[in-house]
């Protein structure tokens, strides 16, 4: 249930502002996550008691969050400009996971939970904006940050705690080469706060000896990145045109890998245990168009282009030895999981109006989505994804009726891909597909919500 408000007051040139929230959210999802039979496979009774994998898995989640925000500004009609402010967050979340009945020979049942986390979040930040010319703004926003993480394990008396800080900021100069054409520039850096490993305090001492040797601590720090940016936006063609191009430069420290690890629960058993290491370093740059166009006579067009490159510099790939590959070098000059190089879409519409109180429209739109890789050394990809959508519609008065096609060159390629673990062996080097909705042609009726064109 959301609460907001927003105050203001103005004395002496000083405006005042409160923001407060509150959220609750719980959530349950059912998964079948093997969806495989295991027929013909060996299974000793009366452990086993169907000759197909059972494998369901319950999520359960419940997270509270508050948060409070306050800041004070000087007048916006001064060359020198600038706020102060400070905000207050805390969150509590509890998630559960029940797996059921297990694939053979043990068909044994699980249950985890990583407890009850809480995260108490204070700030205090501010910014100095200084219009040096006519045409040319300066800034510079700092912000601390204390982020208290507090983990209580299921099953364990324990209690961590921990506080990461840290600072972070951005410079930015804004040139006005128009009045409708802006040139920017801006470097700055944020922060990912840290976390726990608390499966380490709950397994036997074998399995923590396993994950140490993989890298795993206690505590996970920080991850940080830093970016330089630089672009164009503008209105162009006394208007009919809005576009900006932007380019950019960034690194990852200290970045948080997920790894999982086969590791020992006691009289033969086994579990797959997930955790995070500070072992990565990456680079990332790009560039990225959008705009739109009013070509007149109802047309119009949108359009947008990315080019974002990820290259992993470090890291210890611990899934990567399920792949016969060195740990520390196997991912070193790789791309992002499931993070397409290329992306662009082309939109085309037309508006016109049949009557007083009608008007009806049509819509295409073409979406490109470049290749993906599905594993960390990058020996799978999706594949290149082109995808052409319709829709023809009428409004009428408060009616909206409109016939859509979907997918029309009903393309099959992946929409997702990552590594995942093959459930009845537990070996994790499967791959996981989320597969596209194919063609499909319909008719949907409902409001009209405003003009398309």
């Amino acid at each position: 249930v959301p609460a907001f408000a927003d105050q203001r007051h103005r004395a002496a040139g000083l405006a005042l502002q409160a923001m407060a929230a509150y959220h609750t959210t719980k959530s349950q999802v059912i998964d079948e996550a093997s969806r495989e039979s295991t027929e013909g496979l060996p299974c000793t009774a009366p452990a086993c008691l169907r000759p197909f994998v059972f494998w369901q898995n319950l999520v359960e989640r419940d997270i509270k969050d508050r948060y409070f925000e306050a800041r004070v500004s000087s007048s916006q009609e001064q060359r020198l400009r600038w706020m102060l402010g400070a905000s207050l967050v805390d969150a509590d979340v509890q998630s559960s996971n029940v797996a059921g009945e297990g694939p053979p020979p043990t068909g044994a049942r699980f249950f985890s939970n990583t407890g009850v986390t809480r995260i108490d979040t204070s700030g205090v930040f501010g910014a100095l904006y200084w219009d040096a010319t006519e045409r040319v703004t300066a800034s510079a926003e700092l912000r601390w940050q204390s982020d208290e993480v507090t983990n209580e394990p299921y099953a364990s008396t324990l209690r961590l705690n921990d506080t990461f800080e840290s600072v972070g900021g951005r410079f930015a100069v804004r040139f006005d080469l128009t009045d409708d054409v802006h040139w920017f520039a801006n470097v700055g850096n944020g922060f990912r706060p840290g976390l726990f490993n608390s499966r380490l305090l709950t397994l036997l001492p074998e399995a923590v000896a396993i994950l140490t040797g993989l890298g795993a601590s206690l505590t996970v720090e920080e991850e940080e990145i830093e970016q330089v940016e630089t672009g164009v936006k503008g209105r162009f063609l006394d208007g009919r045109v809005q576009a900006s191009l932007v380019g950019y430069v960034g690194r990852i420290k200290n970045q948080q890998v997920v790894s999982n690890a086969q590791v020992p629960l006691g009289g033969g058993a086994t579990t797959l245990i997930s955790y995070t290491t500070n072992s990565g370093k990456s680079d990332l740059h790009g560039i990225e168009f959008e705009g739109a166009a009013n070509l007149g006579g109802g047309f119009g067009l949108d359009f947008a282009a990315a080019w974002n490159v990820t290259e992993v510099k470090q890291a210890f790939c611990g899934n990567c030895v399920a792949l016969f590959q060195n740990p520390r070098t196997a991912q070193v000059g790789s791309s992002f999981i499931n993070t397409p190089k290329v992306q662009a879409n082309l939109v085309g519409r037309y508006g016109a109006a049949l009557g007083a109180e009608s008007d009806w429209y049509a819509r295409a739109e073409y979406v490109h989505t470049g290749s993906a890789y599905g594993d960390e050394p990058n020996f799978s990809e999706s594949g290149d994804r082109n995808v052409i959508h319709a829709r023809v519609g009428i409004n009428w008065r408060d009616l909206n009726v409109e016939l859509f096609g979907l997918n029309l060159t009903d393309d099959t390629t992946p929409i997702g891909i990552d590594r995942g673990t093959d459930l009845p062996s537990f070996n994790p080097n499967a791959l996981r597909l989320g597969f596209p909705e194919r063609r499909r042609f319909g008719v949907v009726r409902g409001q009209h919500l405003g003009q398309h064109v």
